[in-house]
């Protein structure tokens, strides 16, 4: 919001040198920093050039100890509360603000709403222009009027002050004397992620206030003073604070949430996550890959891949290289594009083995030599004696190498390598050397995504003396004409199969050696352009500073207090992982590549991809609703753009890179829809949605859809699967009856409501189970309960999904015999024991994500704990939820039962370390467990914050006694997405004894 660096799209930056600013002067992309200069920044000389034109317009004149407030709006039927509020505002900000910075300031400010500015609020002298279409939208935020007048308030002279802390102080000041901090708070309303100067001020104004409130009182107002006086300087810092600006910014990092973080945690067996560097929901994720097992030997599927769906196995004792996309905690994969690795000596480009790494460029390596944090890792490979170190922006990865000694280094690309990969998987490379420092290409896989292009710019910090390629495909019988060129060494128009290139300097010892590499979903131009915008210097510890204060400012969307170090790091890796997918999926300028193959302009959304849907429904996406609304709109807004793509006119199930793999049951997108819809958050076309919804649900072609559609179940004979995906599509049919019923759509309401009971047309009365049917309505005759592989279910059996019916808990209960013979089954769950033979053939389940026969590490249980509620024996669910938080979630590798499928497993442990859990999403109900947390404060997107309190709490004081919602004795167990949404306190008063009458 404000002054010119909204207006004309400037580049902003810090820290940088000033022979880079006249670059920077003519770029039209933004670039995401932490603290910003603004080429121009408050320009009186220079008005806007978008100032509206009013034809017609009604004024109201208001004047007050002297102030005078001209209103002037051009739509008699704007909310008249709303204008109220407005006039309020000003003359309860506006004087106090010219009081405390600027007695100088004009007396007089006129405020236009405009009808047809499509920003959200800019000021210049005594004008401040607020868009009409963003009030109706968020009435709420009438506290914009405070950081705008104080723009007005600062009357800078030209060139007096970097953008940043002119924005900055704004916000700060909005934090500090906006009415009611309606919209003030540390986060503001509607930020997309490409609104880096949003992003960059508010970061800011969370600096300054520490700097206010822990280092010295009045520095606002010094900083103020510099530059209305033109004396502004960097000296500024080291003359008032004792040190300078970077210093400051370290120790405030330094004493950040970001220190809790630990990447390495799920890197062992089977939490599947990467260490590497990244940043929040980042489209690149540059991080180590340890080895190249094959999908496949011999023809048949090699079990032991299953172990590299994020490239990287804690055990292993090599790194391959460096490879830049990576999914995190999947159960399948793809991706490991454009991997690279440094080396010295003699050039060698094959990967070589585990057991000899010198047969090849992969290199040894020490996990004491070894360090991971939020967007920054670093490790010494023993084998060539090189530091190496990553960090990234949103679509840019950045290497730095540091060569011990003097010798001659080679820079491998392998555009062959992937995750997940065999023969034939890697249709097409192409490598363009526009000169010796840059290069220019992409990849088409036919993976999991079935037709996945990603395009790329390689830049190097140091020319090369030489470079050179090598086919390892075989050799075809066409041979074409290129075979007039020796394509080997030296030649820069590179295209084949299997293609690996080396790029060759001369290095002094302690030389480094840097790499920029920026990843695009359209084109070799756009790449290159991505990385001018992002990251158009060499400081590598600019970008891993930047990246760290996103990660920053992303932890302290909740703010808590752990009883122990090793809770603190379990909850903020957990909101770490629970932030690193979906990923953007669109280039710097907005620009995406569509399910139809076309190119599409993102227009008011940021564009995701990776939408692990069957795992993140549960509990991701409800998360994100709460601390992360518009985010997680984008991604609604994605799934549509999704669906408005598809031929086959379905919403997606397992979106990734512009395809559907079609990845797991159900049709999940509903839930995160109508969830969206319901509470609030998606502020699209609604009945579009629903319609989508509807003809999702409707496509009879996909996965027994018609059969289901027709006898109220998947026949057995029909589906491998049958029993899962009826449970699954009943719930999504509720889903879509929610969201018809709260779109006063009748019809579709009653067709679904009914759908959404066929859960108990695969419930088998004479076993107390849910059992395959076949298509004559007889129940499968040779059937085991325990057994995970062949028995109608995905990843579970049927002690476990017999109670997947979330939306119909209770008559689930009523149904499988009452509250006591549920509290037996529950009981049972929980204490049986589950032998391993019958999970030998799932490889998604292991010993360590069991407790009894629960299988946390797999996502159609995680509701069942809070299951207790129902049965009258809350108690139950508050000890088993503390119970599943001790024994599945731990510091260290091997710190996650299981999969942490896209963020699933760990928004479970949020939202239960909270003390509430979504357990139908397409509700707004949460219900409550048992907090971890001795208190936690949700700063929310609105400006305000929903706190909770665990009173007494201990590792033994895990009983619920009381509950109090805003001071009031909550009865029941549920609470609302708006009592949250609103504000408030939510208090849990623990003990060591179950209170069994709650």
């Amino acid at each position: 919001m404000g002054n010119f660096c909204e207006q004309r799209r400037l580049p902003i930056l810090i820290f940088s040198e000033k022979k880079m600013m006249i670059r920077f002067l003519f770029s039209s992309l933004l670039l995401l920093t932490v603290f910003q200069y603004c080429l121009m920044a408050y320009d009186a000389d220079n008005p806007h050039t978008i100032a509206p034109i009013i034809e017609k317009a009604y004024i109201d004149s208001f004047a007050q100890n002297g102030f005078q407030f001209i209103f002037v709006r051009q739509d008699t039927s704007f909310d008249a509360q709303v204008a109220e509020r407005l006039k309020e505002t000003f003359f309860q900000v506006y004087p106090m603000l010219v009081e405390a910075f600027n007695p100088n300031a004009v007396r007089k400010v006129t405020l236009t709403v405009d009808t047809a500015y499509d920003g959200v609020a800019y000021a210049h002298d005594g004008q401040v222009v607020i868009s009409q279409a963003w009030l109706e939208k968020m009435p709420g935020d009438v506290d914009v009027v405070t950081h705008e007048v104080m723009h007005i308030v600062q009357a800078y002279p030209p060139r007096s002050g970097p953008g940043w802390l002119v924005e900055g102080i704004a916000d700060y000041v909005r934090h500090r004397y906006g009415v009611d901090n309606v919209g003030a708070g540390w986060s503001l309303p509607d930020v997309q992620d490409d609104h880096h100067y949003t992003n960059s001020y508010r970061i800011t104004a969370r600096f300054l206030d520490w700097l206010e409130s822990k280092r010295k009182s009045g520095i606002i107002k010094i900083l103020d003073e510099s530059m209305r006086s033109g004396t502004y300087t960097e000296g500024i810092w080291e003359a008032e604070m004792g040190i300078g600006l970077d210093e400051l910014w370290a120790i405030y990092v330094g004493n950040g949430l970001v220190r809790y973080v630990q990447p390495l945690i799920g890197t062992a067996k089977m939490g599947h996550t990467f260490p590497g560097a990244t940043v929040p929901f980042g489209a690149v994720q540059l991080s180590p890959d340890t080895d190249t097992i094959p999908y496949a030997v011999d023809g048949k599927y090699n079990p032991d891949v299953y172990k590299y769906c994020s490239g990287y196995q804690y055990d292993d004792p090599t790194i391959v290289g460096f490879s830049h996309t990576h999914f995190s905690g999947t159960g399948h994969s793809d991706l490991g594009d454009f991997l690279i690795m440094p080396t010295t000596g003699a050039l060698q480009l094959n990967p070589g083995t585990a057991d000899i790494p010198q047969s090849g460029f992969r290199s040894a390596y020490q996990h004491d030599n070894e360090v991971a944090e939020a967007n920054y890792y670093r490790v010494k490979l023993d084998d060539h004696g090189i530091l190496a170190e990553l960090t990234t922006s949103t679509r840019t990865g950045f290497h730095r190498y540091t060569f011990a000694e003097k010798d001659e280094a080679h820079i491998v690309l392998d555009l062959m390598h992937g995750i997940y990969d065999y023969d034939d998987k890697t249709v097409w490379t192409v490598a363009r050397v526009l000169n010796d420092s840059t290069v220019l290409g992409y990849r088409q896989t036919n993976g999991w995504a079935r037709t996945r292009t990603v395009y790329f710019a390689m830049s190097f910090s140091k020319p090369f003396k030489a470079y050179g390629s090598k086919d390892f495909d075989v050799a075809s019988v066409y041979k074409g004409f290129w075979r007039k060129f020796d394509q080997r060494d030296n030649f820069p128009d590179i295209a084949g199969k299997k293609l690996r290139m080396h790029f060759d300097f001369d290095v002094e010892a302690g030389e480094q050696v840097q790499v920029k590499f920026a990843l695009s979903p359209v084109g070799m131009a756009n790449a290159l352009a991505n990385m001018g915008a992002e990251i158009p210097h060499w400081d590598f510890d600019r970008i891993k500073r930047e990246g760290r204060a996103q990660w920053e400012e992303e932890l302290r969307r909740i703010e808590a207090v752990l009883p122990t170090e090793a809770d603190y790091v379990n909850f903020y890796t957990a909101m770490y992982h629970a932030a690193l997918m979906p990923t953007v999926y669109m280039d710097i300028d907005g620009q995406y590549k569509g399910l139809d193959y076309e190119i599409h302009q993102a227009d008011g959304f940021v564009n995701y991809t990776s939408f692990s849907i069957w795992d993140t429904f549960r509990a991701f996406h409800p998360y994100l609703n709460i601390v992360n609304p518009s985010r997680n709109a984008d991604m609604v807004a994605s799934m549509m753009a999704h669906y408005d793509q598809s031929v086959l006119q379905m919403l997606p199930i397992w979106s990734h890179y512009a395809n559907d793999n079609w990845c797991m049951s159900g049709y999940h997108s509903v839930s995160v829809v109508a969830d969206a819809i319901i509470k609030g958050v998606y502020t699209g076309d609604a009945q579009a949605a629903l319609d989508a919804c509807v003809a999702t649900a409707n496509h009879r072609r996909y996965e027994g859809i018609g059969e289901y559609i027709d006898n109220g179940y998947i026949p057995d004979e029909t589906n491998g699967t049958s029993v899962s995906n009826t449970l699954e599509y009943a719930y999504d049919d509720w889903c879509i009856a929610q969201l018809a019923q709260y779109l006063g759509k009748q019809e579709i309401y009653d067709t679904f409501i009914k759908r959404a009971e066929n859960w108990r047309n695969v419930y088998d009365a004479s076993i107390g189970f849910m059992r395959p049917r076949r298509a004559d309505g007889t129940f499968r005759e040779a059937f085991d309960v325990l057994e995970t592989h062949g028995q109608g279910f995905i990843e579970g059996n049927s002690w476990n999904y017999s109670l997947y019916v979330p939306h119909s808990p209770v008559g689930l209960m009523e149904t499988m015999g009452g509250r006591k013979r549920f509290s037996r089954y529950l009981d049972s769950l929980f204490t049986m024991y589950l032998p391993d033979a019958y999970f030998a053939h799932t490889e998604d389940i292991t010993r360590e994500g069991i407790i009894g026969n629960y299988v946390h590490g797999n996502e159609p249980s995680h509701h069942v704990a809070y299951l207790y509620n129902i049965t009258g024996e809350a108690w139950k669910t508050q000890e088993k939820v503390r119970m599943i938080l001790e024994n599945q979630y731990h510091n260290g590798p091997d710190g996650l039962g299981g999969n942490d499928d896209c963020g699933q497993m760990s928004a479970w442990y949020l939202f239960s370390s909270l003390g509430f859990y979504p357990v139908s999403p397409g509700s707004d109900e949460y219900w409550l467990g048992s907090p971890l947390v001795q208190s936690a404060v949700i700063n929310l997107e609105n400006g305000k914050t929903f706190t909770v309190e665990a009173l007494n709490q201990s590792d033994k004081h895990v009983y619920v006694q009381q509950v109090l919602l805003n001071g009031k004795p909550l009865d029941g167990f549920i609470i609302n997405h708006h009592d949250i949404v609103e504000g408030g306190n939510l208090q849990f008063h623990m003990g060591d004894k179950p209170n069994r009458k709650r």
